[in-house]
């Protein structure tokens, strides 16, 4: 596996190295916009665009957000992810309950999408686990290095190629390198023992290397996190190089590393909360040797060599890219730690082989639990061609990657040494298999597509296109259902959309474009599958909208309509618990947000969204919250900046009781206030020093927020809670 791997990433660095040559030795012309990473935001101080923590881009084909860099570096947590920053736009939720960036999402959604539904790019590549196209929030990019933020709420025209589109995409840019060289140390300090350490260095342009520029950033975070016992340690770096090769022609070069050890918990029971508080979670008392057990150690990383050239009337986007995920854990049985675990005693039993074949015995005082590891490698490259044909434009290109995945638990006793837990014995006295999965599985995607930009009138811009999905997922796999199977599910779906430029402050849009998604990889738990009886997801979108931009007032506004067919349920079955299609579900709603900039450096900002959903057979969703809503004031004049913006998420269901009855949650809101300074260059303290205070949850609210998990003794449900108020100090030194 190894050999081949190498082989072909040989073979796409000659590819590449070909290509290079080719447009280096092209006759040159202006490079125009070949660096140019525009979000179609003004970057004027005090403008609406500017000051606003979520706008609307006026050439929008659907609803979409855009959040800028000014807003994440006055905003964002210290260990803020993507999902803490979009949390502000309309119809997301985000979940965090051990604070901004302290764990894992525990449930993120879009107009009710999950994750697993949503799209996520990165400076255009898409990426993901493909076992379930789900996303670990927490180990690869963090706010420091991050430039903008879009969220596309639907599938976008055909030329946004991904995973699982259809829910929308959250596309992540990375930060430009600065035109002058920089050093920054930075440094936040905060409630639960929360530590962030980072330093960055800008080279400037460089004219040794053709005015090449670029940045390598490292962070160290820390925290104890709001809950018991689930502590975090990360390190990050992160660096971004961009040169010109020629007059046309410019190459990048990024490349990121994280590393993470955490103790992930999945909350706790009401009357766990009662006794030892809200914030229980683990507790491993005064043993130290159980410090080691509910760990999770990741290490990912994410490469790319981008070329991006004019050649005659076309332009050349290319993006060759890896990344990988290697993820060792340990977690007991029993994750959500019983009433007797205070003090370090865990509750559960084992069952391991007894010395003659055939026979078990019982160790009711032994610490069951289950090693993992789940492991990826994804390979792939991403082309895009533009043809300008007068005021036309025709837009092409192919995205293809194969991603590898290792993926393996099983039940062990930990106090002895790893055996073998059989978990239980049968009437006969023959034990249930220790093997939850040992599967190696490849998921290969290719995604062409075509779509032509036409420009009949002045202001007026038609956009049909058509992309064709190929998924195939490749299984080899030993203590499962799904022995040795493979199977392509591909479909083409069309795009068309308008966009109407009224005058230069107002437009209007129109899109109607279509989904898909192929199945994960718990479809194949279920017993007797037939991959080839598996129907991917789909859906059919319709969405209108508006967008006015002026440098005091932005709004855009939207309705939609989604029709989805082949909805997956989970169904529980024991070490193998599954999806099945079960049918349709309709979703509908409308999405507001704006900002009006008073005068003196002062703006409101706000935004709204109702979300409705039905489906075919009356059943609930989960964390589909039946609306959003958000309220902010911010003031920015002279080096001061603050903000104070609330964020409302309605009724939703999370989880279920022991029963499996749905469980239901009222809305609730979070409040955070940001303030920060900009000294000024006089107090010889550097160019860019800076010093900010944040409190995340001002008012102090500890609603119940979740529930992802059941207790396997009986089937009460674990829930997390809103963390309590935080405190962070921090500072900025440029010099």
């Amino acid at each position: 596996m190894k050999k081949l791997y190498f082989k072909k990433k040989i073979l796409y660095v000659l590819v590449l190295s070909t290509f290079s040559h080719v447009v280096y030795s092209a006759d040159t012309v202006d490079l125009g916009t070949v660096g140019s990473n525009s979000n179609n935001t003004d970057n004027t101080p005090n403008s609406a665009s500017y000051e606003a923590p979520t706008q609307a881009p006026i050439d929008a084909t659907e609803p979409k957000s855009v959040i800028n860099r000014h807003y994440i570096q006055n905003n964002a947590a210290p260990g803020a992810n993507y999902d803490d920053i979009i949390s502000i736009a309309p119809s997301v939720t985000n979940i965090a309950p051990n604070g901004p960036g302290g764990m894992e999402n525990q449930g993120f959604s879009i107009r009710g999408f999950q994750d697993g539904q949503i799209n996520l790019t990165f400076d255009g590549i898409p990426w993901g686990d493909s076992n379930d196209f789900t996303h670990h929030t927490t180990s690869y990019f963090m706010n420091q290095d991050i430039g903008n933020i879009t969220v596309d709420r639907g599938p976008g025209d055909a030329t946004n190629v991904g995973y699982a589109t259809f829910g929308g995409t959250i596309a992540v840019e990375s930060k430009d390198p600065l035109s002058k060289t920089e050093t920054d140390l930075y440094g936040t300090r905060g409630s639960w023992n929360t530590t962030l350490l980072g330093g960055e260095f800008d080279t400037g342009n460089l004219k040794e290397y053709g005015d090449g520029k670029g940045f390598i950033d490292y962070k160290s975070f820390y925290t104890d996190g709001y809950m018991t016992g689930n502590s975090q340690r990360r390190q990050n770096i992160f660096g971004k190089f961009e040169r010109a090769i020629n007059d046309n022609t410019s190459i990048t070069f990024v490349a990121m590393y994280n590393k993470i050890m955490q103790h992930p918990s999945y909350g706790a029971t009401l009357a766990q909360m009662a006794q030892y508080g809200a914030n229980f979670s683990l507790d491993y008392g005064n043993d130290q040797a159980n410090q080691a057990l509910n760990t999770d150690h990741i290490s990912t990383d994410f490469e790319y060599i981008g070329i991006k050239s004019h050649q005659g009337s076309w332009f050349i986007d290319n993006k060759l890219y890896t990344y990988g995920y290697y993820h060792d854990g340990l977690y007991t049985f029993d994750q959500v730690a019983t009433a007797n675990t205070q003090g370090g005693a865990f509750s559960g039993g084992t069952t391991i082989a007894g010395p003659t074949p055939g026979t078990f015995v019982n160790y009711p005082n032994n610490i069951p639990g289950t090693p993992i590891f789940n492991n990826y490698r994804a390979v792939g490259d991403i082309l895009r061609l533009t043809k300008s044909f007068g005021r036309d434009e025709l837009n092409t290109g192919l995205w293809v990657v194969t991603q590898n995945n290792q993926d393996a638990h099983w039940n062990s006793d930990l106090t002895l040494n790893g055996a073998y837990n059989y978990s239980a014995t049968t009437g006969n006295g023959t034990g249930s298999s220790p093997f939850g999965l040992i599967a190696n599985n490849n998921f290969t995607t290719v995604q062409p597509y075509l779509q032509y930009k036409w420009h009949p009138i002045d202001g007026l811009t038609v956009t049909p296109g058509a992309k064709y999905d190929s998924f195939t997922r490749s299984i080899d796999a030993s203590a499962t259902e799904a022995n040795a199977l493979s199977h392509t599910w591909s479909k083409l779906l069309p795009s068309l959309d308008a966009n109407y430029l009224i005058n230069k402050h107002l437009s209007v849009y129109a899109q109607y474009a279509e989904g898909f998604l192929a199945p994960n990889l718990n479809v194949t738990y279920k017993p007797g599958i037939n991959l080839g009886s598996v129907n991917p997801e789909s859906t059919k979108n319709f969405q209108v909208g508006t967008v006015w931009k002026s440098n005091q007032f932005t709004l855009g506004a939207d309705v939609y309509r989604v029709n989805f067919t082949n909805l997956q349920k989970y169904v529980p079955n024991g070490n193998f618990s599954y999806y099945v299609t079960v049918d349709g579900a309709t979703y509908d709603g409308v999405e507001l947000e704006g900002t009006y900039v008073l005068g003196e450096g002062v703006s409101l900002y706000g935004n709204y969204a109702k979300n409705n959903y039905s489906t075919s057979d009356g059943s609930v969703l989960q964390t589909a919250p039946d609306s959003t809503a958000a309220a902010g004031l911010i003031y920015e004049h002279k080096g001061l900046y603050a903000s104070l913006i609330s964020k409302y998420t309605g009724k939703y269901y999370s989880g279920v009781d022991a029963n499996g009855n749905n469980l239901g949650f009222g809305g609730y809101t979070i409040t955070n206030f940001n303030v920060n300074y900009k000294l000024p260059t006089s107090y010889g303290l550097g160019k860019n020093t800076k010093i900010g205070m944040q409190v995340y949850n001002l008012f102090n609210y500890n609603n119940l927020i979740a529930s992802v998990y059941n207790t396997p003794s009986n089937g009460d449900p674990a829930y997390f809670t809103q963390p309590d108020r935080a405190v962070y100090f921090n500072v900025n030194f440029g010099l």
